[in-house]
């Protein structure tokens, strides 16, 4: 359930929140790269099964022409620096885009491991792949 409030806000209940305690209210004063692991963790974790729906959702909001100035979920950080930041966030991941990214995980005792980790990283980079 979405309240749209002309003159202020777009409350959203629980789109477009995180699972974030702060005592700084809004988006322009968290570090961005904390916020928007936080917004994915959070969409993750409670909307991922109703990505069909987020799409449609956001489709018929766009469709409205409503004018979003904030973006004051009932979970986490205001967005109000640039609410279209978490709108295209969420139809990525409603769209289910990814970024190419490998994850190596070893354990090496003697290092011959972590040759043979970190050769399979130089060859999966060469690629244009993300390593970590």
């Amino acid at each position: 359930m979405f309240t749209y409030i002309k003159e202020d806000a777009l409350l959203p209940n629980d789109a477009f929140g995180q699972h974030l305690a702060s005592s700084l209210r809004f988006d322009d004063q968290v570090d961005n790269h904390v916020l928007m692991d936080e917004a994915a963790k959070y969409y993750a974790n409670i909307l991922y099964p109703f990505s069909a729906l987020v799409l449609k959702k956001i489709d018929e909001v766009v469709k409205m022409g409503v004018d979003i100035k904030v973006i004051a979920p009932s979970h986490g950080i205001i967005w109000r620096k640039d609410p279209m930041q978490i709108i295209n966030a969420y139809v990525k991941w409603a769209s289910g885009e990814a970024e190419k990214k490998v994850v190596i995980a070893y354990d090496t005792m003697w290092l011959s491991t972590e040759k043979m980790a970190k050769t399979m990283a130089e060859g999966i980079m060469s690629k244009g792949v993300m390593i970590e």
